[in-house]
């Protein structure tokens, strides 16, 4: 079931309850202010959807996050998360390097490390993985 769908993400529900953003080409290019309002949104949707488990597909666009966006990420989204029961997380990571980069640094910082996190090339492994 698709709950948005704009020029920066698409983001649906999965059978499984398993939340699913697309970040889109548009989102590579998002301020850091902007990006903090869709991750407050997002965790606002897997509250209202029930979501436990949530993949991210960062193949088509994602801003690279800074250590001031790493750090608030850490101090502010994950202790949702954590409250929430997320119970996995998928990333489908993309070529570029410093986005992957600057995703995995995301979630090794001191709370992240809390979370059941693991990165994947390809959307395939991810589902497998995921629904597990």
């Amino acid at each position: 079931m698709d709950i948005f769908h704009t020029n920066i993400w698409k983001m649906r529900v999965l059978d499984n309850n398993v939340m699913y953003i697309t970040w889109l080409e548009d989102a590579a290019n998002m301020e850091d202010e902007d990006f903090k309002l869709h991750l407050i949104l997002f965790t606002d949707s897997l509250k209202e959807h029930n979501c436990d488990k949530f993949m991210v597909d960062t193949r088509y666009g994602h801003v690279v996050m800074g250590l001031d966006i790493q750090e608030w990420h850490d101090s502010q989204i994950v202790p949702i998360y954590l409250a929430l029961g997320i119970k996995k997380i998928a990333f489908i990571l993309p070529e570029d390097a410093f986005v992957s980069m600057s995703l995995t640094q995301t979630f090794e910082e001191e709370k992240g490390q809390l979370l059941n996190t693991r990165y994947f090339d390809d959307e395939k492994n991810a589902l497998e993985w995921i629904a597990e």
